[in-house]
């Protein structure tokens, strides 16, 4: 039997889906992920290779992949950092209608040295860093910011704020960049687990009913039931109608004892009921220890 690719977790609404051991969490709860309102150092490695929510949640996913949140494992991430040079970088500028200012902005291609061709488009504003100083041979720069639609089909990053943090010769600048996003990129290796909080509430009073007290309560039960079975030709039961023993210990006659008996055995039946009960009460008090026992309520017949 082929096993499934995805897995939607029925029962667990905090579940989207699980896929490949990792789970991934509906994305009303990203706000309760470690990495939520965080600025995360990423390898430009790990950017390219983050999945857009819209692979793991379709349609729910439009709005936070237009947010510009990126999944590293199952960790949701908005804002993040990344460092590296400047390798080329383009102007442009488009006039606007109304006398409004041209729209411009800058193109940057920036690479971290960690692999071959793993280069990211990052999209800055002029305000944020000039030209002239974009023209420097192998410039050292952070970049913080979001990730923004698609640029030609591959990711960009929307810049909000940019660094110079060497030149060429700065190589211990570059190492410890490195050593601090390869330290935040093993921690993201291990998935978020969220824990539902408990639904039942801890300061529910305790319920007086027990389940020793449902066993007293059947044995005294049992114990009334066998001795009404066994004592029912003292009453004028229909032979298919059995005794009636009652939740509360109460047995009640449902007719009469027999008067055509004459006075005397009638006395003599009633006085042996009377004496049946007392009997029963004693055997339930004998069977439950010192737990109280329920009085037996006997119909007296000679009031009438």
């Amino acid at each position: 039997m082929s096993r499934l690719k995805k897995d939607i977790a029925p029962g667990e609404p905090h579940i989207a889906l699980r896929r490949k051991g990792v789970t991934y969490y509906v994305p009303s709860l990203f706000h309760m992920a470690p990495t939520h309102q965080k600025i995360v150092p990423l390898l430009i490695r790990d950017v390219l290779r983050s999945k857009n929510p819209l692979e793991i949640y379709g349609a729910q996913g439009l709005r936070i992949n237009q947010e510009g949140y990126i999944l590293v494992k199952n960790h949701p991430i908005k804002t993040l950092k990344i460092c590296g040079r400047v390798m080329l970088f383009t102007s442009h500028n488009f006039p606007s209608a109304y006398g409004h200012k041209d729209y411009e902005f800058y193109l940057l291609y920036v690479d971290d040295s960690l692999g071959h061709k793993l280069t990211i488009c990052v999209k800055v504003d002029p305000s944020h860093i000039t030209a002239k100083d974009l023209e420097k041979d192998g410039l050292l720069v952070e970049i913080t910011g979001v990730l923004a639609p698609f640029h030609d089909g591959l990711k960009q990053i929307q810049a909000s704020e940019i660094r110079i943090v060497g030149k060429k010769a700065d190589i211990e600048v570059e190492c410890e960049w490195w050593a601090h996003a390869l330290k935040t990129r093993k921690s993201l290796q291990t998935p978020w687990i969220y824990i539902p909080p408990r639904t039942t509430n801890v300061d529910a009073p305790t319920p007086v009913f027990q389940y020793n007290d449902l066993k007293i309560r059947q044995q005294k039960r049992q114990v009334l039931r066998s001795l009404a079975d066994d004592n029912s030709h003292s009453f004028a039961y229909p032979r298919n109608e059995p005794a009636q023993v009652m939740d509360s210990f109460a047995i009640y006659a449902t007719e009469e004892p027999n008067r055509n008996l004459g006075e005397a055995r009638y006395r003599t039946v009633l006085q042996n009921h009377q004496k049946r009960h007392a009997s029963i009460a004693r055997r339930s008090e004998l069977l439950c220890g010192s737990q109280e026992v329920d009085t037996v309520e006997v119909i007296d017949l000679t009031s009438e």
